[in-house]
Order: C-alpha cells, then sequence, then structure tokens
C-alpha cells in the first residue's frame, strides 16, 4: 500500500501547475523531512539543499524567473546527489542482510521503502515547480515579445542605464581554474560556494553602485569602474552563482555566461544593479606560486 503514496501525489502534480510562494515552502519543508536515515538515524543531511529553495524562492518574489529557475535547477541536481549517497549504503546494507536476523530484515526493507517514498514525494514536488516555472518564464517572454512588437517607436529613458564605451581589448580568463567547478558544484550552500570561490580566485574589486541623474536621465557607475570589465568572472553572493560577462549591449543588456550550467543568457542592467546592491565580487584567479 506504501507504494501507492506517490502515484496519488503524481496526480495532484499534474492537475496543479500555479507556482506561488507556498510551492517553494512546500519544496523546502518536504526537502527538510525526508530523513535519509540508516537504521533510524539520519545517514544524510538535506538541510543545506532546502536552504537553496529559500534562494530560489526569494529570486521568484523578486520577479527574477530564470534565476529562480537555475536555483531550482541546482537544487534538484543536489537533492538527487544526496538520494545517490543514500541509496549506496541502503544497497550495501541489503547485501549484507544475511547478517542480519529476520526481525532486522523487516525494519530495514520498511525503512527503506518509506525513505524511497519520501523521495519521490520530493521529486514529484521539484518537478511540479521546475516545470511551472519553465511554463511561466516561457509565457513571461511571449508577452514580452509581444508587448514589444506592439510598441509604438517612441523613444523612452531608461529607469537605471549606463552608457557603455566602444568594447575595448578585455584579456580576462576564458577558463576557469581546474578543480574550481566540481568542488563549486559539490558545495552545498552559499556559504560553501563562497568558500570556494575565495580558494581559488582573488577578489580583485567589490563592485559598488552609484545612481546620478545627469540632463534628467539616471545613470548607473560601478565603482571602482565607470563600467564593469568584460570578459571576466564575477560571484553574485545572493545567488551564489559564477558569471562571467561576454559583452554589453549600450543602456540596458548584459550578456552573460553560466559556467556551472553551460548556459548563456542577457541579464538586464536593473538586474545587475540589484545584484550589485546585494554583493558582487571582481574574481581574479589566483597565481600559481
Amino acid at each position: 500500500m506504501a507504494e501507492q503514496n506517490p502515484s496519488s501525489e503524481e496526480t495532484t502534480v499534474r492537475a496543479g501547475g500555479v507556482v506561488d510562494a507556498a510551492l517553494f515552502s512546500r519544496v523546502e519543508q518536504l526537502i527538510q523531512s525526508a530523513r535519509l536515515t540508516q537504521d533510524e538515524r539520519t545517514a544524510v543531511e538535506t538541510g543545506g539543499v532546502a536552504s537553496e529553495v529559500h534562494t530560489a524562492r526569494k529570486e521568484f518574489e523578486m520577479g527574477h524567473l530564470d534565476q529562480s529557475l537555475r536555483a531550482v535547477t541546482r537544487v534538484s541536481a543536489s537533492f538527487d546527489q544526496l538520494v545517490a549517497q543514500w541509496e549506496n549504503l541502503a544497497r550495501r546494507k541489503e547485501q549484507h542482510r544475511q547478517n542480519l536476523s529476520m526481525l532486522q530484515i523487516r525494519k530495514m526493507h520498511a525503512e527503506h521503502t518509506g525513505v524511497r517514498t519520501r523521495v519521490q514525494l520530493v521529486k514529484a514536488q521539484i518537478r511540479r515547480l521546475r516545470g511551472g516555472l519553465d511554463q511561466l518564464e516561457k509565457m513571461t517572454g511571449s508577452q514580452a515579445v509581444e508587448a514589444e512588437s506592439q510598441r509604438p517607436t517612441v523613444p523612452e529613458q531608461a529607469v537605471e542605464s549606463v552608457e557603455v564605451s566602444p568594447p575595448q581589448a578585455v584579456h580576462g580568463p576564458r577558463q576557469l581554474p581546474p578543480g574550481f567547478l566540481a568542488a563549486f558544484q559539490a558545495a552545498g550552500d552559499s556559504q560553501g560556494k563562497s568558500k570556494v570561490v575565495q580558494q581559488y580566485f582573488e577578489i580583485e574589486a567589490k563592485l559598488e553602485i552609484e545612481i546620478r541623474n545627469e540632463d534628467g536621465q539616471d545613470r548607473a557607475l560601478f565603482a571602482p569602474f565607470p563600467v564593469p570589465p568584460i570578459n571576466r568572472f564575477y560571484f553574485l553572493l545572493a545567488t551564489a552563482q559564477i558569471i562571467r560577462t561576454r559583452r554589453a549591449k549600450i543602456a540596458d543588456v548584459i550578456h552573460v555566461h553560466y559556467p556551472d550550467t553551460g548556459k548563456s543568457g542577457r541579464m538586464s542592467l536593473k538586474e545587475f544593479v540589484t545584484h550589485v546592491r546585494n554583493g558582487v565580487w571582481l574574481l581574479r584567479p589566483k597565481s600559481k606560486t
């Protein structure tokens, strides 16, 4: 009978496609209560992954659907890794069941079945969250494209803009330091990722933002640089992400690459300003001694 629970939950998952803060909270609570136990003791901790759901929720509430979706994708991958660790422990114990009494074997099977049932419930809710965010992001993107096509060609003043000079040759590193990416992805939470960053990189600068009004238009200045250097690695403290800036479009868009996912995209200037206010480090690989 225990095996039927995930199926009924899957029905609920397919029926509901709404993404809201409550769904993030539910996923966070389910991960915290997944209880990956062996012999009634926690064998693999899930608290670090649960805290990343909170980060994803904050991005969602700020309207950063792409950032929230990436955070949930990381949550899914991290949870799968934890489950794989637990499965290795469970299989080893199941393979040595000849050393157990019948009562111990029954208790072991009941415990393992309970854990696997809870795991399937967590995975179902994460799939629901990822699918809902993905669909919402696509809908938002389609609406933005439609609105842009219908907008009259009247010049508008940017709320926050920066006048980018013609790109100069910037000789930044194209590859991450050897071993960094594996260590970064293995770090469980934002604090762990920050420590990995400081292990492999020097912090060349901590960006600051100043908004100036010039001729009735707001302009952003990123101290200690008028414009953040392109072709460089940055660490975003609020989302614990590594990005590499590729190029800037005058006034409103920065093209970025996300090494941990291998994806590239566009980040609005307003979004980058928000990151700088929350903390952004310009990174420089540590010199080899």
